[in-house]
């Protein structure tokens, strides 16, 4: 089973994206606290770099903003390519797919939520 929870901060804003093919998605940096073992002491963070699609990508772009805590809901894909040079290069994605949210230090409780904004990249066809 390919399954991984996240629980931690967004590290950005994340931002809604058009790929040439017509789907949306976003991509965000996050960042999970790690633990000393046997005590509650962090001990740095860990950074992944995060993707969601469709949806739960519009879902997560309206809601979550930059020091969000959150609980991520994700599969790793993995995928390896030959670059430039010939050397083989691994890359790893952690694909969103349930969000659960936490406490949002810009949220007064009064404000209204804007809607998502859509950002287009031309270069955006190749997402993986």
């Amino acid at each position: 089973m390919n399954r991984v929870i996240l629980y931690g901060r967004f590290c950005d804003n994340p931002r809604l994206q058009k790929a040439k093919s017509g789907q949306i998605y976003t991509t965000f940096n996050f960042a999970c606290p790690n633990y000393v073992q046997g005590t509650n002491k962090e001990d740095g963070n860990d950074f992944f770099w995060c993707m969601a699609f469709g949806e739960k990508a519009k879902h997560i772009c309206r809601y979550c903003v930059k020091g969000m805590t959150t609980m991520l809901i994700a599969t790793i894909n993995v995928s390896s390519y030959k670059d430039n040079e010939g050397k083989w290069t691994t890359s790893w994605k952690i694909v969103v797919q349930d969000v659960e949210f936490g406490y949002n230090p810009n949220y007064n409780g009064k404000d209204k939520i804007p809607p998502a904004k859509l950002e287009e990249f031309a270069d955006s066809d190749d997402i993986f």
